[in-house]
C-alpha cells in the first residue's frame, strides 16, 4: 500500500515537473534517481516489517481482535480447571 502511494505521489511530482519550467536535465535526473532509491529503500524497509510480523503471527497466532482483561481470567480458569484435573489424578 505504501508502495502504490510512493509511486503515485512520484508520478504526480514529474507531472507537474513536466509543467513546471524546465530545470537542468542532470537535476531531474538526479531527483529521478533520489527518488527511486528512497522508493527501494521503504521497500526494503516494509518487507523486514511483514517478515518480522509473520514471526510475531506464526509464535502468537493471528489475533483479530484487542486482548481483553477478561481473555487473562478466562487462562486463569483454565488453568485451575487443569490443576484440579492434576489433583483427581494423583488421588
Amino acid at each position: 500500500m505504501k508502495t502504490m502511494m510512493l509511486a503515485a505521489t512520484l508520478s504526480l511530482l514529474l507531472a507537474g515537473g513536466v509543467f513546471a519550467e524546465s530545470p537542468p536535465d542532470d537535476a531531474v535526473t538526479r531527483d529521478v534517481r533520489n527518488l527511486q532509491h528512497d522508493i527501494e529503500d521503504l521497500t526494503a524497509r516494509l518487507n523486514k516489517i511483514e517478515d518480522r510480523l509473520d514471526t510475531v503471527e506464526a509464535r502468537l497466532g493471528r489475533t483479530f481482535r484487542a486482548p481483553s482483561p477478561f481473555d487473562n481470567v478466562e487462562r486463569r480458569l483454565d488453568d485451575l480447571e487443569k490443576d484440579v484435573q492434576d489433583l483427581k489424578r494423583r488421588r
